[in-house]
């Protein structure tokens, strides 16, 4: 058996924070801008792409903000073994915990993490979104341990035994 050292739990504090904020705005606003820059390039021909230009960037800017009102204060929980989070917005940080199959960085932007999150079929319906968002500035303190435990192997996968060499 390999000794690998276990991953110590963590609880952290996710959902919306200014940075988050930031982003979407941003995100909404280039797409304003590109829209614009769409028609004004075809200002010239009037076959109605604007229209669809629009309606494609109140979608867009649809979805961000319903990100943004699923982000809720949460606190995702590792115990050294397995994964969850708070299934709703409520102050005990442990009340009504959500257990997790897995949880996937989907972006790494070193002070902030895009996390899917993976539920059983049974607990998907408690769980708001998939999606959530971490940040630093949430707790600096626990940040390592947060980001050690998502990268770290499984610990079905750091107990498996040594692989015979082959020399």
């Amino acid at each position: 058996m390999t000794s690998a050292k276990a991953v110590p739990g963590v609880r952290f504090p996710v959902g919306r924070t200014p940075a988050l904020g930031v982003v979407l705005l941003a995100l909404t606003i280039i797409g304003a801008l590109l829209g614009i820059a769409a028609w004004s390039s075809s200002a010239s021909q009037a076959d109605g792409r604007w229209g669809v230009v629009v309606v494609a960037w109140l979608c867009v800017s649809a979805g961000l903000w319903r990100f943004w009102r699923q982000q809720a204060r949460r606190w995702l929980a590792f115990d050294g073994e397995v994964w969850s989070i708070q299934g709703r917005d409520v102050a005990d940080p442990l009340a009504d915990l959500v257990p997790l199959t897995s949880v996937h960085v989907a972006f790494d932007w070193q002070r902030s993490l895009l996390l899917q999150l993976k539920a059983g079929t049974s607990d998907r319906r408690r769980m708001a979104t998939p999606w959530i968002w971490a940040a630093r500035q949430a707790d600096p303190q626990r940040w390592h341990l947060l980001r050690a435990a998502l990268y770290s192997p499984p610990a079905r996968l750091r107990e498996l035994p040594d692989q015979p060499s082959s020399a």
